[in-house]
C-alpha cells in the first residue's frame, strides 16, 4: 500500500522524531511505501525558530536569540539533518488544503503518534483528526496528552472520529470515553518506538562523545525531587552527571550541559549511560528498550503515559518518598514482547481490513 503519516515530523524534540522514524520504518519493513506530509503549521514554527529575526519576536527575545544563537545552531542543524536524511521530508507545507489535496491520493493516512489530539497543543487544528481527508484513516498510538477531554477533543471525536476504519491510543484511561464518543472500539497500543527492537535502535546510534562513567539528565520540566534524587544517585556511585535539552534550555547546578546532540546522539547517549534521570516519557521508553536504571517522575499533567508502559512491563509507579528508580534491566521481556506484537498486529490488520 502507499502510506502517508501525519505526526510531529518538524518538533525539535528526540522522542517526536524518533517515534516518527519507527513507525515509518515498520511499516517500510512490511513492504509498504510510506511517505511523512511534511506539516508544518506556522502554529508551532516560533516555537522551534532560532532566528532571532523571525516575524513577532519581541526586541527581549531577539536580544536573547542573538546571544544563544552559536551554540543552538548546530544544535538545531543536527535536528534538521536527521528530519532531511532519515525521515526524508518532502517539500514543506503549512496549507491545510495542499496537505489534504496529497494525502487524498494515497491508500490510507495513519495519524499519530505523539500528542497530536492535544488541541492545546495544536490549537484545535481539525487535520490533525483528519478533517478534509477523505481516503481511509487509520489512529496509531494518537494521543490526547490530557487525563480528561476538554470540549474541543470531545467535540472531534463526537464530529470526526467516526470517520477511521480503527482506532488506537497510546495510553490507558480516555478509551473507554473516546469509544463511546466516536461509536468506535478503541485499543490501546504501544508508542511506535517499540515496534523496531534494540538492535534496529543499536544500528541508528551515532556514538556519544563520552562512552562511560555518566548519568544521563534529561529534563522536560523543572522537578527539585527528581533532580536532588538523580545528583545523590550519581554521586554515590561515582557517575559524571551528563545533561541534554534539545532547545539546550535546562541548566541544572551540578550537571554538564553538552550540546551538538540530536535524536542519533540522543540514542546513544541513553545506550551508553550508566543511569538516566529524567521526567521525559521516551527516554523512559528508551531506558526501557536499552535496560537502565532509570530515576523517573513523570508529568504530573500526562502521568497516564508513564503509567501505562509500567504496567505493561509488570510494574507500578512509585509514589510517596519512595526513591523513583526503576530497574529496566530486570523486566519481563515476555510481557513486553506480546505488547509490541499485540500493537503490531493491531496496524497491520487495521491496513488489511
Amino acid at each position: 500500500m502507499k502510506l502517508a503519516i501525519l505526526t510531529f515530523q518538524f518538533a525539535h524534540n528526540y522522542g517526536a522524531l524518533l517515534q516518527a522514524y519507527a513507525l515509518k520504518e515498520f511499516l517500510k519493513s512490511q513492504g509498504h511505501t510510506v511517505e511523512i506530509a511534511n506539516y508544518y503549521p506556522d502554529t508551532f514554527k516560533d516555537t522551534y525558530s532560532i532566528n532571532p529575526f523571525a516575524k513577532g519576536v519581541p526586541l527581549r527575545g531577539r536580544v536573547k536569540r542573538v546571544l544563544q544563537y552559536p551554540l543552538r545552531a548546530p544544535q538545531a542543524e543536527a535536528f534538521e539533518a536527521f528530519k532531511q536524511n532519515l525521515l526524508c521530508l518532502n517539500e514543506e507545507s503549512g496549507e491545510q488544503s495542499a496537505i489534504c489535496d496529497k494525502l487524498n491520493k494515497y491508500d490510507a493516512v495513519i495519524f499519530g503518534s505523539d500528542q497530536i489530539w492535544n488541541t492545546r497543543l495544536t490549537k484545535n487544528d481539525t487535520l490533525y483528526w483528519g478533517e478534509g481527508i477523505c481516503t481511509k484513516k487509520i489512529a496509531y498510538a494518537a494521543s490526547l496528552g490530557t487525563s480528561a477531554l476538554n470540549a474541543e477533543q470531545e467535540n472531534a471525536c463526537c464530529r470526526l472520529l467516526p470517520e477511521y476504519s480503527h482506532i488506537s491510543l497510546r495510553e490507558f484511561g480516555l478509551e473507554m470515553q473516546v469509544g463511546k464518543l466516536a461509536n468506535k472500539e478503541i485499543k490501546v497500543v504501544m508508542d511506535p518506538v517499540f515496534l523496531l527492537d534494540e538492535s534496529k535502535w543499536v544500528k541508528l546510534i551515532r556514538q556519544p562523545r563520552m562512552q562511560s562513567n555518566y548519568m544521563l539528565f534529561y529534563f522536560l520540566f523543572e522537578d527539585k525531587r527528581l533532580l536532588q534524587a538523580g545528583l545523590e544517585y550519581a554521586e554515590k556511585r561515582g557517575l559524571e552527571a551528563i545533561e541534554i535539552h534539545p532547545t539546550l534550555a535546562a541548566r541544572h547546578k551540578g550537571c554538564r550541559l553538552v550540546s551538538q546532540i540530536g535524536p542519533q546522539e540522543f540514542l546513544g547517549l541513553i545506550g551508553n549511560a550508566d543511569a538516566v534521570c529524567t521526567n521525559s516519557f521516551h527516554a523512559m521508553a528508551f531506558s526501557t528498550i536499552f535496560g537502565k536504571n532509570v530515576i523517573h517522575i513523570p508529568n504530573p499533567s500526562s502521568p497516564k503515559r508513564t503509567t501505562t508502559l509500567l504496567e505493561r512491563v509488570g510494574m507500578s509507579l512509585h509514589i510517596g518518598n519512595e526513591l523513583p528508580l526503576y530497574c529496566m534491566s530486570g523486566i519481563d521481556k515476555t510481557i513486553l514482547n506480546g505488547q509490541i506484537n499485540s500493537s503490531k498486529d493491531f496496524l497491520l490488520n487495521s491496513l488489511r481490513a
